[in-house]
């Protein structure tokens, strides 16, 4: 009968289910509430990055299809948007950026390819686009300076490597 009761307890906790839920302050709801806003807004239309910059809003969207695709992003910045998207397997994104404003589209379609980009340049805006297309393809920038500043790279092929300098 002991043996009976312990079988229905154990059983009885690991069947249990338990919720835990904040309750919110005003301050807390009405800033998620205009992040949600600002997320529907950037789904919506294309301008999401100008629509993150006007409200001081940093965001980082992601989206990935495939296998052993890599993001790993570490921004300290006033208002940025970055859209980081990838399409194949072993693709992989690394920045290390630290600016005043920060735009970043990152396009990866492909096998193998990689984007590395080191900034540290608080008091400038970094404003970037790098498309990659195809297979084994490398984009490494290190810096940000006034000629590099509005830069878009395009890229397809196979086994291609460029290296950008800006000091």
């Amino acid at each position: 009968m002991k043996a009976i009761n312990k079988i229905f307890i154990v059983i009885g906790l690991m069947c249990s289910l338990s919720t835990f839920s904040q309750s919110p302050n005003e301050k807390d709801f009405k800033k998620n509430r205009m992040l949600n806003q600002h997320l529907i807004s950037s789904q919506q239309n294309n301008s999401s990055s100008s629509v993150a910059l006007a409200y001081n809003v940093n965001s980082v969207n992601i989206q990935q299809v495939g296998h052993y695709n890599s993001i790993k992003v570490n921004y300290v910045s006033k208002n940025s948007s970055s859209e980081l998207t990838q399409y194949g397997n072993s693709n992989k994104i690394t920045q290390y950026k630290n600016s005043q404003t920060l735009n970043e589209k990152i396009y990866q379609k492909g096998t193998n390819n990689e984007v590395f980009e080191i900034s540290n340049r608080p008091m400038e805006s970094s404003n970037s686009q790098v498309v990659q297309k195809g297979t084994n393809l490398r984009v490494e920038k290190y810096g940000t300076n006034s000629i590099g500043a509005n830069m878009k790279i395009n890229m397809d092929g196979t086994n291609r490597t460029v290296i950008i300098r800006n000091f």
